[in-house]
């Protein structure tokens, strides 16, 4: 079962960069800092070398995702923010939001 976790409180082993998951499969982002997070997943620690789950924790801890770049846009009195999280490889996720 997922877990909705704030990337700026946690630093599980599924939003590491050392953390080999190329394809993201542990991870989905929902609303700015907020991210869902399976911890059954267990993928290889290249740091460490050894298999680690998906929310277990360790000081070498690197976020491999760029939180979030806000991008605002004004049309006829709407504010529209455009909040993109970013991966190294792909684009995972873009959040509309008005005023």
């Amino acid at each position: 079962m997922a877990m909705l976790v704030n990337l700026t409180a946690v630093k599980y082993c599924a939003f590491c960069k050392y953390w080999w998951d190329p394809a993201c499969q542990y991870i989905k982002p929902n609303i700015n800092t907020q991210w869902y997070l399976e911890p059954s997943g267990r993928c290889r620690c290249i740091k460490r070398g050894t298999d680690t789950s998906a929310n277990q924790t360790c000081q070498n801890f690197k976020c491999k995702i760029d939180l979030y770049k806000d991008y605002c846009l004004q049309t006829n009195g709407i504010t529209l923010i455009v909040m993109i999280s970013v991966m190294p490889v792909s684009i995972l996720a873009i959040n509309f939001l008005t005023k």
